[in-house]
């Protein structure tokens, strides 16, 4: 079965909702960075603040290039999609979701949750937090919209994301898959 690759801003949900839709999906599901931090053998902020963000994103596009993505739902890390052509590369492999969540909802999450396991907004509070975010998801959302499907994981029930995406891509055995 072709992959699932799931797409957006941090904090829009693609491992949290990404595991469910998996489930869903009977996919294995893995988390792009996660594999990151397994081959370089530490976090990727240590990475970022050693080697600076460039060297993460080479290493980020090595490591999307090296797995096997068959039966697999894949988050990618936020910023994926938007450098070396990730995103014409994911898109040529399997099907795209983007999870497009609202600013607000995003600062809402960002602001509450620890940063210091991400790198881009580790020093960030408040407005200045705000404006990061609505700053790079513009530049981002180019990129972002080119997947084949975009939810709100929000407002889209995990069922009607996965219907979308077995209508979506015939590669998917519907019978397979348990959706209430």
């Amino acid at each position: 079965m072709k992959p699932v690759f799931v797409v957006g801003f941090m904090g829009s949900g693609k491992t949290g909702w990404g595991k469910r839709l998996a489930n869903t999906l009977k996919l294995e599901f893995v988390d792009l960075d996660w594999e990151i931090e397994k081959r370089i053998k530490k976090s990727i902020s240590e990475l970022v603040l050693e080697e600076g963000i460039e060297e993460f994103r080479i290493i980020e596009h090595d490591v999307l290039l090296s797995l096997n993505y068959e039966d697999k739902l894949v988050a990618t890390g936020g910023g994926t999609p938007c450098f070396y052509d990730n995103m014409e590369y994911i898109n040529s492999l399997g099907t795209t979701v983007f999870f497009d969540v609202s600013e607000e909802i995003l600062y809402s999450r960002l602001r509450s949750q620890e940063h210091r396991d991400r790198p881009l907004i580790a020093s960030l509070s408040g407005e200045e937090l705000r404006d990061f975010i609505a700053k790079s998801l513009e530049q981002r959302r180019p990129f972002y919209e080119q997947a084949n499907l975009i939810f709100n994981p929000v407002k889209t029930s995990i069922d009607a994301m996965a219907k979308e995406i077995i209508a979506y891509d015939g590669s998917f055995n519907a019978s397979m898959v348990k959706i209430e």
